[in-house]
C-alpha cells in the first residue's frame, strides 16, 4: 500500500513543483557582485523581489536587498524582504537536505519495493485481474543528489555544514525583521512587519522541523515503519515556543490593522494548524481565540474568498453517520460554507460536488454504496440489514434531493478545479513556502469526498434497481456518476505539467469515479432486463478502459522524466 500512496504523491509533487537543472552561475557571496552604476534602491529591491517570486537565486536576491538597504537605510520594506530572502534560501537548503536524506533511504529500499511490486503484478495476472490492477512500477531513485530548488546546484552539504548554514541564515533573517520593525513608523507599517515576520517564523519553523525528520522507510521486517516517534519534552517545548511566536506576531498584526482580512486569515490559519497543542492556549490553560472566529472575521472583510469558505466546509464535514444529531448540525454548517464557496467561484463545479456529497452523507445510501464497492463484513452494514430497518425506503426523498444536487454540479461546464486552500503567505515567501506546501490537505480530503459521492449515488441506484419500482431513476443516478467522472477527467493535466493545481489527482479520481459508474450502470441495466443497453454500456466501458491505458502510459512517461528535473 505504501508504494501506491508514494507513487501518487510522487507524481503529484513532480507535476506541481518543477525545478530546472540548468547550469547555475557561481554562488554570489559579495555584495560587489550586484552593485551596478545607476541602480537605485528601488531597482535592487524590484529585481530581488522578482527573484523571490520566481523562486530563483535567493542568495543573489539577498545581496541585492542588502544593497537596497544601504542605499535607502530608512525604508523598512528592504529589511522585510531581506529577511524573506534569507529565509527562502534556508528553506531551499532544508528542502534539498531532507530530500537527499530520503533519496539515500529510497536507494536502500528500492530492491524490496521493486520485488513487492513484481509479486503483486504476478498475483494480479494469475487471478485474471490484469496488469492494470497493480500500482505503477516504483521509480528507481536517482544516484546523484537532488539540486537546491532556487539555484539548480546539486546538494552536497554535510549534515554539520547544513546546520551551520541554517543557523547563520536564520539569525540574519531575524535581525533583518527586527530592524524592519524598528524602522516601521505607522500602525500600517508595523502591522505589515509583524505579518511578514509571523510567516517568516512559521517558514523557518516548518523547514527546520522537516530537515531534522527521519526519512520515511521500510521497517526491519520488510513492512513500512509508519510510526512517528514520540515527541521528546524538550522538542515539544521548542515547537510550542516557535508556534506561540508565530501566533503572537499575527495577533499584533490584527491589533494594529483590525480591518485587514489577510491578517485575520493568517491568525486563523495559525490557530487552526497549531491546535490543539500548547501553543494555542494561554498561561493557565485558557484557550486562545478560536480559529473559526478569526477566519469568519476575515470572510466578513473579504466575502469572495472561495477557498477559505471551502476550507471551513471541509473542516465541518461531510460525515457518514446520518443518525447522529450532532453530525446533522455539522452537515448544515458545511452546506452553508460550500454554498458560499460556490457563489464566490461560480464556474467551478467542485463546491457543488461537495454539497452533493454532504447531502448523500445524510442517507444510508452512502453505506450501501460503500459496501457494494468495498465489501464489509459488519453485520449491520449489509443491504439486507439496512432494508430490514426500513431506512433506505424512508430516505428515498433524501436520495432524490441528493441526486438533484449532483446533477446541479454536473450542470456547471467549467473545469473541476480543487479549491486548494493556500494560506495568505506574503509574496516574498510564497515560492519557498510552496516547497512543503499544502498539496495533500484539501486535495486528498475533497477527492475522497468525490469518491464517496460516487459510491453513495450508486448505492442509491442499486436500492432503486433492487426495489424495481423506479428503474428510470436508478439509471439517471448512474448516468450522473458517469457525467461527474467525465467532468473530472476532461482536463487531462499532462498538456501543462507546471500548472500545479492538482489536475493530475483530479483526473485520477475521475477514472475511479467512472469505473464505479460503469459497474453500477451494468448492474441497473441487468436488473431491468435491458440487454441492448447493457451491451452498449459494455462497449462504452471498453473504450474508456482503452483511454485509461493511454493515460497510464502518458503518466508513466511523465514519471520517467529525470527526477532531478521535477522533484
Amino acid at each position: 500500500m505504501r508504494l501506491a500512496i508514494s507513487a501518487a504523491l510522487a507524481v503529484a509533487f513532480r507535476l506541481s513543483f518543477p525545478c530546472s537543472t540548468a547550469a547555475a552561475p557561481p554562488e554570489p557571496n559579495d555584495v560587489s557582485l550586484v552593485a551596478a552604476p545607476g541602480w537605485t534602491a528601488k531597482t535592487h529591491h524590484d529585481y530581488a523581489r522578482r527573484s523571490l517570486l520566481r523562486g530563483r537565486s535567493f542568495a543573489r536576491a539577498a545581496l541585492h536587498l542588502q544593497e537596497a538597504a544601504r542605499l535607502s537605510p530608512q525604508n523598512p520594506e528592504h529589511r522585510l524582504a531581506l529577511g524573506c530572502a534569507y529565509t527562502s534560501r534556508a528553506a531551499s537548503l532544508a528542502y534539498a537536505h531532507a530530500m537527499d536524506r530520503q533519496r539515500v533511504q529510497d536507494i536502500k529500499d528500492y530492491p524490496a519495493d521493486l520485488s513487492e511490486w513484481e509479486e503483486a503484478r504476478e498475483k494480479a495476472e494469475a487471478e485474471g485481474r490484469g496488469a492494470d490492477a497493480v500500482w505503477m512500477r516504483p521509480a528507481e531513485p536517482p544516484a546523484e543528489p537532488y539540486p537546491t530548488k532556487d539555484d539548480g546546484r546539486l546538494y552536497r552539504l554535510s549534515d554539520e555544514t547544513f546546520r551551520v548554514e541554517w543557523a547563520r541564515m536564520r539569525a540574519a533573517a531575524l535581525a533583518a525583521w527586527a530592524e524592519a520593525g524598528r524602522l516601521s513608523g505607522t500602525p500600517e507599517q508595523r502591522a505589515r512587519a509583524e505579518h511578514v515576520r509571523g510567516w517568516g517564523l512559521w517558514t523557518l519553523h516548518t523547514y527546520g522541523t522537516a530537515a531534522e525528520e527521519e526519512p520515511f522507510g521500510r521497517g526491519e521486517g520488510g513492512d513500512e515503519d509508519n510510526e512517528a516517534p514520540a515527541e521528546e519534552p524538550k522538542a515539544r517545548a521548542a515547537r510550542e515556543t516557535a508556534e506561540k511566536a508565530v501566533i503572537a506576531a499575527f495577533e499584533k498584526a490584527v491589533a494594529l490593522a483590525p480591518e485587514n482580512a489577510v491578517y485575520w486569515e493568517s491568525l486563523g490559519e495559525a490557530l487552526r494548524r497549531f491546535a490543539p497543542t500548547g501553543a494555542t492556549t494561554e498561561e493557565g490553560g485558557k484557550p486562545r481565540r478560536d480559529w473559526r472566529e478569526a477566519h469568519r472575521t476575515a470572510l466578513r472583510l473579504r466575502p469572495k474568498n472561495a477557498p477559505l469558505w471551502y476550507l471551513l466546509g471541509l473542516e465541518e464535514g461531510p460525515t457518514s453517520d446520518e443518525l447522529d444529531p450532532k453530525a446533522a448540525a455539522k452537515r448544515e454548517k458545511a452546506l452553508g460554507f460550500f454554498e458560499r464557496a460556490a457563489g464566490a467561484d461560480p464556474a467551478n463545479p467542485a463546491p457543488l460536488y461537495l454539497i452533493a456529497s454532504v447531502r448523500f452523507s445524510a442517507t444510508p445510501y452512502s453505506t450501501i454504496g460503500s459496501n457494494w464497492n468495498r465489501p464489509s463484513t459488519h453485520p449491520d452494514h449489509t443491504p439486507d440489514k439496512l432494508s430490514e430497518r426500513g431506512r433506505l425506503a424512508r430516505n428515498r426523498d433524501a436520495g432524490r434531493d441528493a441526486l438533484h444536487a449532483l446533477e446541479r454540479a454536473n450542470g456547471r461546464h467549467g473545469a473541476v478545479r480543487s479549491l486548494r486552500y493556500r494560506p495568505p503567505v506574503p509574496v516574498e515567501l510564497s515560492a519557498a513556502w510552496a516547497y512543503l506546501g499544502d498539496l495533500t490537505y484539501v486535495l486528498f480530503q475533497d477527492m475522497s469526498a468525490l469518491r464517496a459521492l460516487a459510491r453513495s449515488t450508486t448505492g442509491y441506484a442499486r436500492f432503486l434497481a433492487d426495489e424495481g419500482k423506479d428503474p428510470a431513476q436508478a439509471r439517471r443516478a448512474t448516468d450522473a456518476v458517469l457525467t461527474m467522472g467525465a467532468h473530472l477527467t476532461a482536463d487531462w493535466p499532462l498538456r501543462d505539467r507546471e500548472r500545479g493545481d492538482g489536475a493530475a489527482i483530479t483526473a485520477l479520481v475521475g477514472q475511479v469515479v467512472t469505473e464505479i459508474g460503469y459497474r453500477a450502470k451494468l448492474y441497473v441495466l441487468g436488473k431491468a432486463g435491458d440487454t441492448a443497453g447493457a451491451e452498449r454500456t459494455k462497449a462504452e466501458r471498453a473504450a474508456f478502459l482503452e483511454r485509461k491505458r493511454d493515460w497510464k502510459a502518458a503518466y508513466q512517461g511523465a514519471m520517467a522524466t529525470d527526477a532531478a528535473d521535477s522533484y
